[in-house]
């Protein structure tokens, strides 16, 4: 039976500075963690590379391309951050625009976490609502997307196979990272 491994890595910790602007890229410590997840990912034999097409995901997709070598790489929309549907943020935000990531979400797990007639392997480096609600919906608990933590440069290893089975092999896993370098969203702010 054929398996598709799909890994999934969160990108990088990122200049957010106040204002999550697409165009900030990754901080010093993001680089480094984006560095040490190439290393890490530097033995599987990667078919193919989609990021998000945000600088903090395209940076960390770069760094792990350069480990990889000649592996085809892409930049993908659908990989984007989004808002989904939840208790923490139902109430906080336009159910138009809920609606909108929960379709996006859907799209991007229809397109990249498939069935193959032959072993593949993609690395997809994207964001944490986005890994959370992947894997979430490949345990069948949609609901609780929001009750898991992605760390950066997390990576989680997504198997189906070719009957369409899947499997959550590893989730957030950030054993590459020595312990100052695990991080999970923005960089400290230091005190004024």
């Amino acid at each position: 039976m054929a398996t598709r491994k799909v890994y999934l890595v969160r990108h990088g910790e990122y200049d957010w500075n106040d204002q999550p602007v697409p165009t900030k890229g990754l901080t010093p410590l993001g680089r480094e963690q984006a560095q040490l997840t190439a290393q890490r990912l530097s033995s599987v034999p990667a078919g193919a590379v989609y990021s998000s097409d945000l600088a903090r995901a395209i940076e960390t997709a770069e760094l792990i391309c350069s480990a990889l070598g000649n592996v085809p790489y892409e930049q993908d929309r659908e990989l984007r951050e989004c808002l989904l549907p939840s208790p923490a943020v139902s109430l906080k935000w336009p159910a138009e625009r809920l609606e909108e990531g929960e379709r996006q979400a859907e799209s991007a797990f229809v397109k990249y976490v498939r069935p193959s007639d032959t072993d593949t392997r993609d690395i997809i480096v994207s964001h944490g609502n986005m890994i959370r609600y992947v894997t979430a919906r490949v345990l069948g608990v949609s609901s609780s997307w929001c009750r898991m933590r992605t760390l950066n440069c997390g990576i989680t290893e997504i198997d189906v196979e070719s009957d369409g089975t899947m499997w959550v092999v590893s989730y957030n896993d950030v054993g590459h990272l020595p312990a100052r370098l695990i991080t999970s969203g923005m960089p400290a702010v230091s005190p004024a």
